[in-house]
C-alpha cells in the first residue's frame, strides 16, 4: 500500500526572499501568508494595505487574527480583509469576513474569523489580498497580525 503523503508548512518573513525556491512555490497545494501592522503604525489606516498577490487561483479557507494592545479609546474599532481585483484599491474591495475583525478585543488573544460564503473567497492570478481599517484612526491598538490560509485550485493546470 502507498503511504500517506506529509505535508509540511513552511513560513517566510520576506527578509529571506533570496533563499525561496519559486518552482517549489508553483507546485504547493496551499499557501499561507501573513500581514503584520506593526507597533503603533496599528493606530492609523494608512498603514493597512495590500499584501499578498495571488500566482495563481486559489481560495481563501480561513482567516486569524491577533493584536498586542486593544483598542480602548475609539469604539468601534475594526479591520477587514478585503479580495481586490483589476485596479480596485484598498477599501474598494470585496470584504472576505461576515464581521470585520473586534480590535478592542481582548490583547494577545487569536481570533478567527467567519468567512463570507460566497465566490468572494475565490481569488484569481494577480488578485490581491487587502486590510482594511474601518475607522481613520485610534490611540491604543498595537501590533496587528493576521493570517490567511490559501488552497489552491488550478493546481494541475
Amino acid at each position: 500500500p502507498q503511504q500517506p503523503r506529509l505535508v509540511k508548512s513552511h513560513y517566510h518573513n520576506g527578509m529571506d526572499s533570496t533563499r525561496v525556491d519559486y518552482q517549489n512555490l508553483d507546485r504547493a497545494p496551499n499557501l499561507i501568508v501573513t500581514a503584520v501592522v506593526d507597533g503603533v503604525n496599528a493606530r492609523a489606516q494608512e498603514w493597512y494595505d495590500k499584501f499578498f498577490i495571488a500566482p495563481y487561483v486559489c481560495e481563501v479557507t480561513a482567516i486569524s487574527e491577533v493584536h498586542s494592545t486593544a483598542e480602548g479609546t475609539t469604539d468601534p474599532y475594526s479591520m477587514q480583509v478585503q479580495r481586490l481585483q483589476g485596479t480596485e484599491a484598498t477599501g474598494s474591495g470585496d470584504n472576505l469576513l461576515t464581521t470585520a475583525f473586534d480590535l478592542t478585543g481582548t490583547a494577545e488573544t487569536v481570533v478567527s474569523g467567519t468567512l463570507v460564503n460566497t465566490n468572494v473567497k475565490i481569488l484569481n492570478k494577480d488578485d490581491r489580498l487587502a486590510l482594511r481599517l474601518e475607522q481613520a484612526s485610534g490611540s491604543d491598538c498595537t501590533d496587528v497580525v493576521v493570517t490567511v490560509s490559501l488552497r489552491r485550485i488550478d493546481l494541475f493546470k
